[in-house]
């Protein structure tokens, strides 16, 4: 609404935000600015405004993996913008129905790039324009290829490929080869309309899988007898479809996940546990610390021998059956209590160093015997040991809250074992910000020229995927903190604050666990904002 004139006071007003502006522009543009600041401020203070505030201050940095919302210096983002995710293999996760999954993955390199980066052989008429390749009906079987690690034998895939036909048309017979062993599908087709297709292949030992076009129905018993159509190529991906599948990539709501010139693997957001009656979103499920799965077919576990060191190690399975070690270990038996992963039971012993002998009664199913511990994800085995790859994630400093004088942190989700490290914003061994736990309490230190300070407290209980909530103030005079709602005490003896920021915060440094939810400050939250945050 425009201003009006007051003409007892001789002053302008807008009207609807009550907010006294004088004649002079530059003046009247001031207190405009400072009042509709006041305005938002109490705005997004209030339930129907940002739901992420604390104390009335909105987070620079928001990373709510529940709700996939992602906010970098105040404004929303994807995950891929605002951080940096690496795992160099499979892993994998509990889906919402609670059955365990591969992670969002591709195997198949450049996804998008069928001309450059696929070889191949054509006959006349097949075409690759914009990294798509077309096909013609007349052709025959034409394809391309790339060349990826060999699938393994036995282990079942899916190629999914999107699909556009010039023409409607039914029965389009669609080939996928691993060379040693092939698989078609029978597809129907509306003019361009882009069709997901997918096609299962069981894996073989030779690198390398083709797609293409099979206009020969004697081959592809079915097909279709039309002739003159074209059929454009896209988004190619090959990805695990054992176990129980793979859960959608949240970022496309379907199985694509694009690549380039490697293969990729996505952080398993979306992961669920069981909480007694139902399957939860933890968020972000994050693993520093890569694990080797000894026992040789986890599936179809039997008898067999195991090298051990003597060092921790950790038996997790599910099924009704019971494992029992005998040899180096003396450890007593494990007994499944039920199917599904609301039932996995897990033992953790060390033993001498040594041969362990495994016997098995009854039904063991996703067994996994690897050194550490704690309980970590399910790694699937089919004649040999398998490593499952750590994970990193990465904020860069371009994207992260800095004031010198303070900055809040606030983290949320469940933590497995004890003595790990949430956040680490670091610099070198005598500059950096900590957020983490002990043995049995939370830990929140920051160093400035080597001088290291503190505060630690809340109780905290070693378990399996245990629940924390807590919040920090790291700031040039004091370092402050709550956890599940609760004001530690302050340690108020740092003179000064590390400057931090040209550095980029690593998510889950040494973790095991799930991240629901991290937000950051440029500014102190006050003791009851971080009591409110961590509540």
């Amino acid at each position: 609404m425009a201003d009006e004139l007051n003409i007892p006071t001789h002053r302008w007003y807008q009207k609807r935000n009550h907010v006294a502006l004088a004649k002079e522009d530059v003046s009247r543009q001031y207190i405009y600015d400072s009042g509709i600041q006041k305005i938002d401020a109490w705005i997004n203070s209030q339930p129907w405004g940002d739901v992420y505030i604390v104390n009335r201050l909105s987070p620079n940095l928001v990373f709510d993996f529940d709700e996939s919302y992602f906010r970098t210096e105040g404004t929303a983002t994807d995950l891929v913008s605002a951080a940096t995710h690496t795992r160099a293999g499979n892993a994998t996760m509990v889906d919402s129905d609670g059955v365990l999954k591969w992670a969002p993955h591709n195997l198949s390199p450049d996804s998008e790039d069928l001309e450059a980066g696929w070889s191949g052989s054509f006959i006349s008429g097949g075409t690759r324009d914009d990294g798509r390749l077309t096909l013609t009906s007349d052709e025959g079987y034409v394809y391309i290829r790339n060349v990826i690690p060999p699938l393994g034998t036995d282990i079942t895939f899916t190629v999914g490929m999107f699909l556009t036909s010039d023409t409607t048309v039914n029965n389009v017979p669609v080939r996928v080869t691993n060379i040693s062993t092939s698989n078609y599908a029978l597809v129907n087709l509306v003019a361009g309309v882009e069709t997901l297709v997918y096609i299962q292949l069981v894996g073989g030992n030779q690198p390398g899988i083709d797609i293409g076009l099979d206009a020969r129905s004697y081959v592809v018993p079915g097909g279709s007898n039309e002739t003159g159509y074209t059929v454009t190529f896209n988004k190619v991906h090959l990805y695990r479809s054992d176990l129980g599948g793979m859960v959608n990539n949240p970022a496309t709501g379907d199985s694509y996940v694009p690549t380039t010139d490697s293969a990729r693997y996505l952080p398993r957001v979306g992961h669920h546990i069981w909480n007694g009656s139902a399957w939860v979103d933890e968020g972000y499920l994050h693993e520093s610390e890569a694990r080797t799965n000894l026992l040789l077919n986890s599936d179809t576990l039997a008898t067999q021998s195991v090298t051990v060191a003597a060092v921790p190690h950790t038996l997790h399975f599910t099924g009704t059956g019971t494992v029992t070690l005998t040899g180096a270990s003396t450890a007593g038996p494990l007994v499944g209590t039920g199917t599904g992963e609301q039932n996995r039971v897990s033992l953790t012993f060390t033993p001498t160093a040594g041969t362990i002998i495994v016997t098995v009664t009854g039904t063991v199913t996703n067994a996994d015997l690897e050194v550490g511990s704690t309980l970590s994800s399910y790694t699937p085995t089919a004649g040999a040991t398998v490593t499952r790859a750590a994970d990193a994630m990465t904020i860069p400093a371009a994207n992260l809250p800095w004031n010198p004088l303070a900055v809040s942190i606030q983290m949320e989700g469940r933590q497995t074992g004890d003595s790990s490290t949430f956040l680490r914003w670091y610099d070198d061994a005598n500059n950096y910000i900590t957020v983490g736990s002990g043995a049995s309490d939370y830990v929140f230190t920051q160093a400035a020229s080597g001088t290291v300070d503190s505060v630690t407290g809340g109780s905290f209980t070693s378990g399996v995927m245990q629940p924390y909530n807590v919040s920090s103030t790291h700031a040039s005079t004091f370092v402050s903190a709550a956890v599940d709602g609760v004001a530690l005490t302050d340690n108020t003896t740092p003179i000064t604050l590390a400057d931090l920021s040209a550095n980029d915060v690593q998510v889950g440094y040494d973790f095991n666990g799930t991240i629901k939810l991290l937000r950051a400050w440029p500014e102190n939250l006050t003791e009851a904002g971080r009591e409110e945050a961590s509540a």
